[in-house]
């Protein structure tokens, strides 16, 4: 699958995950994201 986004003060200008719908490739992202920072309980999300 392809990901391709751009964020950018503090926001999401361009989210783009192929097959999927927009609200699904936020909460895509945002799941991956969460996976990614799992374990570093330091990097806390300002949203």
């Amino acid at each position: 699958m392809t990901y391709r986004l751009t964020y950018r003060n503090n926001e999401f200008e361009d989210i783009d995950c192929d097959g999927m719908q927009t609200t699904e490739r936020f909460t895509l992202f945002v799941r991956v994201d969460k996976i990614q920072e799992a374990g570093d309980e330091s990097q806390q999300p300002s949203g």
